[in-house]
């Protein structure tokens, strides 16, 4: 591939008058590029292929060993180099070398018509041949002698030569659209982007993937494709024997619009005993534009334990706890998908507990009556205030003081005179929150009167089992 390493220039007037060159570099690198075995003096012409794929050929002795080319000993030897492309011009040769003292290492034609020499350097070093005039595509490296055309060993490690054209440059570009991208919807319409042809050069317009913008090759014009992507369009230009080959592009890139969907919420709130919905409505936008009855897919992406949404954007709390509900547009040719979410909350209620009595007295002089029952009620409390009774609620029972009074399933105990506090709780349940605690004062008295045993008198009485006999007690 001799058109490897190249690079291409282009001066402007103020630089040049508008011309253009295309330059590239061939080089040979005897220490890599001769692996050869070594050439006999005056051995045929041998050709090398360097690492760069430019073949040079060589009539002299090419060393392995020493990785180097010598030409011009013993015979007319030379280093011929690759012909450089069509309209171009050897413009440089820089050679490392070295040889005999009053050895000239020549550049001359491949006809042998000497251009330049350079004499030998004090040590291997690089020189460099100018071609400041003539038109030459190829060219001879040979050694010889100060005194005329003698021939002289010259050892050459390395050469690289510099080549390019001068013609005037095609001129050939979109403006300001040039190396620009352009971004457009799948089949959306695109005006073409106008070419500026100074030179009235024939152009032809192409496009590297016609399936994301095809253009016709005469008028430019584009038609945009469906495939996302990015295409080239490229305006070029033949070389002529005026003009360099010239080219001009822009891209285009075609991507599907971008999409957002908007919810009328972006969260709700439910009380689990309302027993009411909401709804969520959808729009799916393109820009600024609204897009026109998208198609919205509604889920639940998380916690459906705790939530539903209709085909209609319908939420419904199922159970206390969190979920999430999603809005999807699936999208089209044109328009990228695109979904948002809401996130549902769903409450448990608050709840009271109420005791049918605050506060309650037992006397111990009741004997069969020593018991009191407190009746609890809870309720869940939905967002309008309104309650709702609790179904056998689960309730705790603590007493203040176990020495007056005990507590089992709200029947309290009188056990001795004093007051105690009963405590009644509701912890909650997976629809309500605990409730306040309620209360009741238990007051514990005992109205007996002691009987005084020093003012009771009574005659020695025997009792017959079976019978029956009164026997009165005055309390003085």
């Amino acid at each position: 591939n001799y058109f490897l390493n190249h690079s291409f220039y282009y001066a402007p007037s103020s630089l040049g008058g508008g011309k253009m060159w295309a330059d590239g570099t061939y080089t040979f690198d005897a220490t890599k590029d001769v692996t050869a075995a070594a050439q006999s003096y005056q051995e045929t012409e041998k050709s090398y292929t360097a690492s760069d794929g430019s073949v040079w050929k060589a009539k002299g002795y090419g060393a392995t060993a020493y990785k180097n080319i010598v030409i011009g000993k013993g015979g007319a030897n030379y280093l011929e180099t690759p012909a450089v492309p069509s309209g171009s011009k050897i413009k440089s040769i820089a050679v490392t070398w070295s040889g005999n003292t009053s050895y000239y290492l020549a550049l001359q034609t491949t006809t042998g018509t000497e251009l330049e020499a350079k004499s030998n350097p004090s040590s291997p070093a690089t020189q460099t041949f100018t071609i400041s005039s003539g038109t030459y595509s190829q060219l001879r490296l040979v050694g010889r002698r100060s005194s005329g055309t003698s021939n002289a060993a010259a050892t050459i490690t390395k050469v690289v030569l510099t080549y390019g054209t001068d013609k005037t440059a095609a001129g050939l570009t979109f403006g300001e659209a040039e190396g620009e991208t352009f971004i457009v919807l799948p089949g959306a319409s695109f005006t073409k982007k106008d070419l500026t042809n100074p030179n009235s050069l024939t152009v032809t317009y192409s496009t590297n993937d016609s399936d994301i913008a095809d253009v016709d090759s005469e008028t430019g014009d584009i038609t945009i494709g469906t495939k996302e992507g990015t295409a080239t369009i490229t305006a070029s230009s033949a070389e002529t024997a005026t003009y360099a080959a010239g080219s001009a592009k822009y891209y285009i890139q075609v991507q599907k619009g971008a999409t957002a969907v908007t919810l009328n919420n972006a969260s709700l709130t439910f009380n689990i005993l309302d027993g009411t919905t909401q709804t969520l409505t959808a729009t799916a936008k393109y820009g600024d534009n609204t897009l026109d009855s998208p198609a919205i897919t509604w889920s639940v992406v998380s916690g459906s334990d705790y939530a539903s949404v209709s085909d209609a954007g319908v939420v419904t709390a199922k159970a206390a706890g969190t979920a999430t509900v999603r809005a999807s547009y699936a999208g089209t040719t044109v328009y990228a998908a695109s979904y948002a979410d809401c996130a549902v909350t769903v409450n448990k209620a608050n709840s009271t507990l109420t005791l049918d009595k605050s506060e309650a007295t037992i006397d111990l002089k009741n004997v069969g009556a020593r018991t009191v029952t407190l009746a609890p009620t809870v309720k869940g409390v939905k967002s309008d205030a309104s309650e709702v009774a609790v179904v056998s609620p689960t309730v705790t029972w603590t007493s203040s003081d176990e020495t007056v009074a005990t507590v089992d399933a709200g029947v309290v105990t009188a056990l001795k005179v004093g007051t105690a506090t009963i405590t009644a709780s509701y912890a909650g349940d997976a629809t309500h929150n605990a409730a306040t605690n309620a209360t009741c004062t238990i007051t514990v008295s005992d109205t007996r009167t002691a009987v005084n045993m020093s003012t009771f008198t009574a005659a020695k009485t025997t009792l017959v089992i079976g019978d029956d006999q009164a026997t009165s007690v005055t309390n003085d």
